[in-house]
């Protein structure tokens, strides 16, 4: 699929749920001005809107129209957002830009900046929940996708990738054969540590994005065995296209300092394996993502499209 009609679909996207976005944002005024701003910083920076469009993509993929996917469209974008604040405070990623802008700790400071990041994360859990309790069929549908989205928030998802990266920063080294011990003690740094803590740091919540969306279109069993097979792979050739572009990309066009992971002593597939090597990952991880979609046929065609799109980006 060429890359222009992906661009497009991210930017239907983000025109479907950026209104919705603000919305939640302006339904309580209170916290005072500079909290408000604060939350809103970050969230309505330049943005893909990936993880939306994964959750729009899967609800049409899945036989639906698309707005019925918004609570988990919004839901995962609020989560990616609220862990993004936290990653660059100083005492996770100490990160002073991000989209393009300073982080929003930088701006805010750390306490508020905290603040906010938890207040995002609230309001997904939220904004799922009045879903599941507004539904006129008891919500069975909005409560299947609303556990797909806590489970890859917690301690099975984002958390426990988090950990696992904090443990193995400072650690990737040319000995990659398993003998060198992580901080907690048991964990050896290889691509296979990395490829876990990717698991759980970012493909859960694209994931979560995927199969949340297919549970709102009420996609039967068979779809969502594709659509979870899909979604695993997809998280993998995410981060590890992330990865390389924190190697060679444009400062300018991915919006933080090119080289943040070396500096910073992030253990990675191309500080573990090298460029070439990660990049033929990334590619076989795109690869594998179309297979899994067979199941789903034409439907599924711009889901092919956004993995091929998330190991080609620029930024």
């Amino acid at each position: 699929m060429r890359t222009a009609a992906v661009e497009a679909f991210l930017r239907e996207a983000d025109e479907l749920v950026s209104p919705y976005l603000s919305r939640l944002l302006t339904r309580s005024e209170r916290g005072g001005a500079a909290f408000r701003e604060c939350m809103a910083y970050t969230l309505f920076a330049p943005a893909k809107r990936f993880r939306p469009a994964l959750t729009l993509a899967a609800v049409r993929a899945a036989g639906g129209r698309g707005p019925e996917g918004l609570p988990v469209m919004a839901a995962v974008e609020l989560l990616h957002t609220y862990s993004l604040i936290h990653d660059d405070l100083p005492c996770m990623d100490d990160d002073d830009v991000r989209r393009g802008k300073p982080a929003c700790h930088k701006v805010y400071g750390v306490g508020l900046a905290m603040l906010a990041g938890d207040a995002l994360q609230s309001l997904a859990f939220d904004v799922l929940a009045r879903a599941a309790a507004d539904a006129a069929d008891g919500g069975a549908r909005e409560i299947r996708a609303m556990l797909e989205v806590t489970s890859a928030a917690g301690p099975e998802g984002m958390a426990a990738g988090q950990a696992l990266d904090l443990a193995a920063t400072g650690r990737a080294a040319p000995d990659v054969g398993g003998d060198r011990a992580a901080a907690s003690g048991d964990l050896p740094v290889s691509p296979v540590l990395v490829e876990e803590m990717h698991r759980l740091k970012t493909g859960a919540l694209l994931r979560a994005a995927v199969v949340g969306g297919a549970h709102l279109a009420g996609a039967p069993e068979p779809e969502l065995g594709a659509l979870r097979r899909y979604a695993d792979a997809l998280g993998l050739a995410f981060q590890a296209a992330d990865d390389l572009l924190n190697v060679e990309g444009d400062s300018a066009l991915i919006g933080k300092s090119v080289g943040s992971d070396a500096s910073a002593g992030k253990t990675t597939l191309p500080a573990l394996l090298g460029v070439e090597a990660a990049r033929r990952r990334a590619r076989d991880l795109s690869e594998e993502c179309v297979r899994a979609l067979a199941p789903l046929g034409a439907g599924a065609m711009m889901l092919a499209g956004l993995a091929e799109y998330a190991v080609s980006r620029n930024r």
